[in-house]
């Protein structure tokens, strides 16, 4: 039953920390009541990916080589100082940037990588399930985070309240589920019936014993890895280039502002359902199979995306598009972390993912700005969705060339 409460308390976390794809709801209210520009809000969206990304690099070692509680219980405590200090920054734009990016990037790097990592110890037996899970509740948050602040903006709150009470609401359960993160006894690796070791399943693409590795050094020398890196970059560059802005763009192709609340959640249940789906797909089929699938869907996306934007279209192909951008932003978080998981064990999962996950944090900090550089200068976001859809495939083409199942 241990397993299942860890699962749990996993599933609470990123449920909080997924809050953060939300974040497209607070851009408007930032530009009316601070007078940001769309570029000021990308760029701290950006950061909170960039920070987390990085931070992994770190937290990921500590939570390897000690325990994960006090690295996620640090994530949760920072994640309330982090809005906090968006609360009193009012128009100062460094202040906001520290608190709701920097700051909140860190705390979310802190516990990401323990709910993920604690809980593929658990469940060595079906890694690719297992993160799809916990990953799924991280890309849920931004249903509930999207109706809580706008519930909060509706009921007369400013932003300054808004970013108060997420962090003393999600900070709380954030410190609470750090503390109900157990690992499995030593020597065990979260069999069948949760104590027993075993030995990973890894699908027919990666070796059932995990090759050496030397962290960074031998990262860097893995053609694979470099593939890996590279398509997960160019894969989830355009879906969050789509997540940070994505409530203006909906009200920008002219669908009215109902549709454009719920293109958030549709993309949130999208996005969660998929790392689902792609986890179940990833143990029945493979990782390069599922990588080809994944990179089609976020080609696909961004054409939809631009059609849209062409209009007019309606809601329906916005909800069309909008869910094939979540399908495949949510496969980057599950098909590349669980490969790394059989390649490398579990048991060094959080040592080496984070390195890989870098492009993770690179894809925010280049696609949520790209689209608001697209909309401050041309007043639109078409280009963008074009730039999205070359970078995906040329991103594909890289990964085929390099990535060769017999290393």
């Amino acid at each position: 039953m241990k397993r299942y409460l860890v699962l749990l308390a996993a599933i609470l976390m990123q449920a909080c920390f997924g809050g953060i794809y939300a974040w497209s709801n607070l851009v408007e209210p930032l530009r009316q009541q601070y007078g940001f520009t769309t570029l000021h809000t990308q760029f701290i969206f950006g950061t909170v990916l960039m920070a987390l990304t990085g931070t992994m690099i770190l937290s990921g070692r500590l939570q390897d080589r000690h325990h994960p509680r006090p690295v996620a219980l640090t994530g949760g405590v920072l994640y309330l100082a982090g809005f906090l200090t968006a609360s009193v920054a009012g128009e100062s734009f460094l202040l906001l940037w520290l608190g709701a990016g920097l700051l909140t990037g860190v705390a979310i790097g802190c516990g990401y990588v323990c709910a993920v990592a604690t809980s593929v110890k658990w469940f060595a037996h079906r890694k690719g399930l297992a993160t799809g899970i916990v990953v799924g509740a991280y890309g849920c948050g931004a249903i509930f985070m999207s109706l809580l602040s706008e519930a909060m903006l509706d009921g007369g709150w400013s932003v300054a309240e808004v970013f108060r009470g997420i962090g003393l609401v999600y900070g709380s359960l954030i410190i609470t589920a750090s503390l109900l993160l157990f690992v499995p006894p030593t020597g065990a690796t979260g069999g069948k019936d949760g104590s027993a070791a075993e030995v990973a399943d890894a699908p027919a693409d990666v070796p059932a014993a995990a090759p050496p590795v030397r962290l960074m050094r031998d990262v860097l020398r893995d053609r694979r890895c470099i593939a890996v890196f590279i398509v997960f970059l160019f894969g989830n560059l355009p879906g969050l280039m789509v997540i940070g802005n994505l409530r203006p763009m909906a009200e920008q192709a002219g669908v009215g502002s109902a549709w454009a609340l719920a293109s958030i959640s549709i993309l949130a249940v999208a996005n969660a359902s998929g790392r689902v789906l792609w986890g179940l797909a990833f143990d029945l089929f493979g990782y390069r199979v599922m990588v080809v699938t994944a990179m089609g869907v976020v080609i696909a996306s961004m054409l939809l995306m631009l059609a849209v934007a062409l209009g007019p279209g309606g809601p329906w192909l916005l909800v069309v598009a909008v869910v094939l951008v979540g399908l495949g932003f949510s496969s980057c978080l599950v098909l590349h972390p669980a490969h790394i998981a059989g390649r490398f064990g579990p048991a060094r999962f959080g040592s080496v993912y984070p390195w890989i996950g870098l492009a993770h944090g690179l894809g925010a900090i280049l696609g949520g700005p790209l689209g608001g550089f697209t909309a401050d200068l041309a007043g639109g976001y078409a280009s963008a969705y074009l730039a999205g859809a070359v970078l995906a495939g040329l991103g594909l083409l890289v990964f085929l060339k390099l990535f060769d199942e017999s290393a």
